[in-house]
């Protein structure tokens, strides 16, 4: 499940082989008369008292022909990948009804489009193939082949933009907690800038499985989601721990943690139901009182959370809409999306006591 930027578009995909994606209902009318057929509007369904803030039909609905591992969108919002256990990578454009293209992989892991070329997107596969493609011309024009010791099984992918946008570095997880960054040549080669392991000493050899990472916003800092219980949020420069995010339960599922629209907030799911809620503040950001002083002793701790049970069944997925909403009074409504191993999404209002700046 992930929001298109600007956030007026959701994809959600699971074990049924459908890719679904949403609209906002006030943006409804727009993509309809824009992007979609007449004959191919979707019929109005009943839908879920109160469920106002996207339409209560999906605008399109692809069929992937097999489970989806996960989707990605171009930063244009108008392109989604998708890909799935057929070992398929299928693109998708939100105009037409049937794929452009799929292009077949070897055990497809994770995916993630080039953030500022629509034509150009990043593959990790689960034989430590990282690749990268061209959907002009429907080929591979970049590898790298991605193993530590033993462990060459690549289980997350990411692109970053960054020095003003001028150059864009590539991380890779595995799944026994090793991160490789790289950087994107103007050739669109991988070059090789650093790897490390983010496995405790209790964890050794067991495994430490990478399944996100996403940018902290306003930051070059980013936070990484593992099998080890811990959400990390790192300073890829130096390859360091800048902070660790504890309390939820994260040792088996692809489960997905994410920030708020301005980093202030990380949210996740967990193997027990739940929804969790950190600070984003690292510790070592708060003054030090008699009250938290024994926390300061680890400055890169945090585990002070905020937690409600919302599903019945593994939270595989949690999200924040990209941008907010503010009422009459201009504090900030923010929404956020889960999904469950089942299936099931809900959309929740969060709102801050706090105007939006």
């Amino acid at each position: 499940m992930k929001f298109a930027p600007g956030g007026r578009l959701l994809a959600t995909a699971g074990d049924d082989g459908f890719v679904k994606v949403w609209v906002l209902t006030r943006m409804k009318e727009h993509f309809l008369q824009k992007y979609v057929k007449p004959d191919e509007w979707p019929e109005e369904g009943g839908g879920e008292a109160g469920f106002e803030y996207f339409a209560k039909e999906p605008l399109r609905v692809y069929n992937g022909r097999s489970p989806i591992i996960d989707v990605a969108w171009s930063y244009s919002q108008y392109f989604l990948l998708s890909t799935g256990a057929n070992k398929l990578v299928t693109l998708w454009h939100i105009a037409r009804a049937n794929p452009i293209f799929s292009i077949p992989h070897s055990q497809m892991a994770a995916i993630t489009f080039h953030p500022h070329d629509c034509t150009l997107f990043m593959s990790g596969t689960l034989d430590g193939k990282l690749q990268l493609w061209s959907t002009k011309n429907r080929k591979m024009i970049s590898n790298k082949e991605i193993r530590h010791g033993d462990d060459g099984t690549i289980t997350a992918v990411y692109f970053q933009s960054y020095n003003n946008d001028n150059s864009i570095r590539a991380f890779v997880g595995t799944f026994m907690g090793n991160i490789t960054i790289l950087f994107l040549t103007p050739k669109n080669t991988f070059e090789y800038f650093t790897s490390f392991n983010i496995q405790t000493r209790a964890l050794r050899g067991r495994g430490c499985k990478i399944t996100n990472f996403v940018e902290r916003p306003g930051t070059s800092n980013i936070l990484i989601t593992s099998c080890d219980s811990r959400i990390r949020l790192i300073d890829p420069e130096r390859g360091q721990t800048i902070c660790k995010y504890k309390g939820y339960f994260h040792q088996q599922s692809i489960i997905r943690s994410a920030f708020s629209h301005d980093g202030k907030i990380i949210i996740s799911g967990d193997e027990k139901s739940f929804i969790y809620f950190w600070d984003a503040k690292t510790p070592s950001d708060t003054s030090v009182t008699a009250k938290n002083i024994k926390r300061q002793l680890r400055r890169d701790k945090n585990d002070c959370y905020y937690r409600f049970r919302s599903h019945r069944v593994r939270v595989t997925c949690a999200t924040f809409a990209p941008e907010p909403l503010t009422d009459r009074d201009g504090f900030i409504k923010e929404i956020f999306a889960t999904a469950d191993q089942s299936g099931k999404v809900k959309l929740f209002l969060n709102i801050r006591n706090e105007v939006l700046s």
